[in-house]
């Protein structure tokens, strides 16, 4: 009887697991999957939905994201069958990682970033018969109003999460389904020992202003 005790106990326990799943991934933005540095938007996808967001980034980076210069005529050519799906394929005869120029993007010093033509496609094979690699256009525009093209492969994951009465609900928008994205803002987001430092010791005011640098604002940067 008490061994039976025993394993129904067990089972009870190994219950919740079964049914929600270990680690289960539901609306939780919290753990490793935080930033420090919280950026605020709002993005539209192809669909035309428009959702509220924070904690964004780019397969999980906010500054130094890599993007590649727009090729020239000479470097891809039209694809003389057209895709069934409307799709406008490009071929690429050079390899973008190695021929490339390669820019990086910081979301601080960005404003908007757009895909305007998600059925535009320039594909690199870098064997006959292995999958092509695929990327697309998208638009930048900085905090000073300059814009510039540059392609990114369309593998690339937008992570962020919705703003709800109920709480953020995690959020993970590839290339082909990527509209546009504005970034209104950003503040820093304080860890247990940020708090516990700043209950022990207050900063004089030029303290504060010397460690108030890019990124290291305690309050939220709105962007105009």
């Amino acid at each position: 009887m008490k061994k039976m005790n025993i394993m129904a106990t067990y089972l009870l326990l190994l219950l919740p697991t079964q049914i929600f799943g270990a680690g289960a991934q539901e609306t939780s933005t919290g753990g490793r999957n935080r930033n420090q540095i919280n950026f605020e938007g709002i993005l539209t996808t192809q669909e035309g939905n428009i959702y509220q967001v924070e904690q964004l980034s780019f397969n999980r980076l906010i500054k130094q994201i890599p993007v590649f210069e727009m090729p020239n005529e000479q470097a891809s050519t039209l694809n003389p069958e057209p895709s069934k799906k409307g799709m406008i394929e490009y071929m690429l005869s050079e390899n973008p990682e190695k021929k490339f120029a390669v820019f990086k993007i910081d979301l601080a010093e960005t404003k908007t970033i757009e895909a305007p033509e998600p059925n535009r496609i320039w594909n690199y094979q870098t064997k006959p018969g292995k999958i092509a690699r695929r990327y697309i256009k998208i638009i930048v525009t900085d905090n000073a109003g300059k814009t510039d093209s540059y392609l990114v492969e369309n593998t690339k994951t937008l992570y962020c999460a919705e703003k709800t009465p109920a709480g953020p609900k995690e959020l993970e928008i590839k290339m082909p389904a990527f509209k546009r994205l504005e970034i209104t803002g950003y503040s820093k987001e304080e860890n247990e020992n940020d708090k516990k430092n700043k209950a022990k010791q207050s900063k004089t005011p030029a303290e504060k202003k010397a460690s108030n640098k890019q990124y290291g604002h305690s309050e939220k940067i709105t962007k105009a």
